[in-house]
């Protein structure tokens, strides 16, 4: 999972704290891709999970991952400098950052463009070299942001699809559904059998949010 060290050591300790010991960290992208069950296997698929801090960017041919990149931009990124640029407060940033191209401040459209300027010139320099995509899917906490998708559509020619699972559809709240995605595809990697997962998912993710909880506390 890509995460910075301090909280890559919150996660582990509070699934420790959970009395469970961890066996290796997955990469969050394969366990993304796993869990949208209508992808085409044929197809070559690049997946993109936008985060706050950074953007994982793969692309996967039949089901694996051939080729994969790390770009340090993210919603959080963008935020903080809309605040500092605007001098406007971290929530205010953040709504415009979420808004995107849609938000009603027109400064704040334009350094919004600038730094979606710098994913594009990430994304282009990734593909000079990867192998030729036929579908795009976005994922991660900042793929929500207004008009991302529409971008990266516009400028690479293909339709771009947000990664929802099934099984998270149910919830509604579309940010809830993509941010569950990749937490249902890491449970389902982690599980040896699927039955036993959906049995005992429940219980070991409230476990795990509260230890979470308690841990950042301390350690901040």
């Amino acid at each position: 999972v890509t995460l910075p060290t301090a909280v890559r050591r919150m996660v582990l300790q509070a699934v420790e704290s959970c009395g469970l010991d961890v066996e290796y960290l997955g990469y969050a992208l394969k366990a993304t891709f796993s869990a949208i069950e209508d992808v085409n296997p044929q197809q070559t698929t690049l997946l993109m999970d936008v985060g706050g801090l950074s953007t994982d960017i793969g692309v996967f041919q039949g089901g694996a991952l051939r080729c994969a990149a790390i770009v340090p931009w993210g919603g959080t990124n963008t935020a903080k400098v809309l605040a500092e640029k605007l001098h406007v407060s971290p929530d205010q940033a953040q709504r415009w950052t979420t808004e995107g191209m849609g938000c009603s401040s027109s400064d704040a459209r334009a350094i919004i463009d600038e730094q979606l300027t710098l994913i594009d010139e990430a994304l282009a320099e990734f593909l000079e070299t990867a192998p030729a995509v036929d579908a795009i899917l976005l994922s991660g906490r900042a793929s929500l942001m207004d008009g991302l998708a529409e971008r990266i559509e516009k400028r690479l020619g293909i339709s771009v699809d947000l990664c929802r699972s099934q099984r998270t559809q149910r919830f509604g709240d579309l940010s809830r559904q993509v941010a569950l995605t990749t937490v249902l595809g890491l449970l389902d990697k982690a599980a040896p059998f699927q039955k036993m997962a959906s049995k005992t998912t429940g219980n070991f993710l409230s476990r795990a949010f509260e230890h979470t909880k308690t841990v950042l506390t301390e350690y901040f």
